[in-house]
């Protein structure tokens, strides 16, 4: 009879504890959502190319507003940012903004990555003024291959390209590209990257960006297979500097083992 009470007791009691801490479960989730955060948002359409330090002062067109934690995207700009700070006065949307839409830091960008820019560019050849026709082709690139955080619109570079020659036995640079007009550059993201190291998985962050670059249709082919088949890296171009286009160097020469023979790397997944 006692154990029949002491078992009735403790249900009782455990009993009891579960409602209370769903209870606590509930209110807590509650709070949750109802919680918010201040962060800027476009009251009615703002275009593309529009500089982000104008929107201060035009209520008319973005405010600071209390959104739901769970509906804050990534990257939105906190309501406490000031837009004419030094960091994004210089900066503009680089997309048309809905109304009701957060400003999200991937979505602004130097001028030159406007859509107004980005098609002038197409008129501009390589930022020189002269009037030709270019195409524009948009690569990914992490830091080290894209020169980061040196190359802006209107920049020059070399695509220098690396591969397998075709009997497999070594490595080639080359340069494929002497020299291109870069029309924009995006902002970087990070994604993971995984590599099996002594048979474990490890995974890092890799920092990437798009580089637009402007090219004649040949030029996109060569840098479409290129990439298919090998790495892309990109040289900055001070000035009136040149490279020449026979600049080449193999792993044989880097190793002191002999110079590449001018036949390898020109057939299979060698350079274009």
């Amino acid at each position: 009879m006692g154990r029949r009470v002491l078992l009735l007791v403790v249900a009782v009691v455990v009993a009891v504890v579960g409602v209370g801490l769903l209870y606590l479960y509930v209110q807590g989730a509650e709070e949750r959502a109802t919680e918010t955060r201040d962060v800027w948002v476009a009251l009615e359409p703002v275009p593309a190319g529009t500089p982000v330090a104008t929107l201060v002062g035009q209520t008319t067109r973005v405010q600071v507003t209390a959104v739901p934690v769970a509906a804050v995207l990534p990257g939105a700009l906190a309501g406490d940012v000031s837009l004419t700070d030094e960091r994004l006065a210089d900066l503009v949307t680089t997309r048309d903004l809905l109304e009701g839409e957060q400003l999200v830091e991937d979505r602004l960008g130097p001028p030159g990555n406007s859509p107004e820019a980005l098609a002038g560019a197409t008129r501009t050849g390589d930022g020189e003024g002269e009037d030709l026709d270019r195409l524009l082709g948009t690569f990914e690139f992490s830091d080290p291959e894209r020169v980061a955080g040196f190359l802006q619109p209107n920049s020059r570079v070399a695509v220098f390209y690396t591969s397998t020659t075709s009997g497999g036995a070594e490595k080639v640079t080359s340069v494929v590209l002497p020299s291109v007009g870069v029309a924009a550059v995006g902002n970087v993201t990070v994604s993971p990257e995984v590599a099996v190291i002594d048979g474990q998985q490890e995974t890092t962050e890799v920092a990437q960006a798009l580089v637009t670059l402007r090219l004649t249709p040949k030029e996109m082919t060569t840098l479409i297979t290129a990439q298919a088949t090998g790495e892309l890296y990109l040289g900055l171009l001070p000035g009136e500097l040149q490279v020449a286009g026979d600049t080449r160097t193999s792993q044989g020469e880097l190793l002191g083992t002999g110079a590449l023979d001018p036949a390898d790397g020109q057939d299979g997944d060698a350079a274009p």
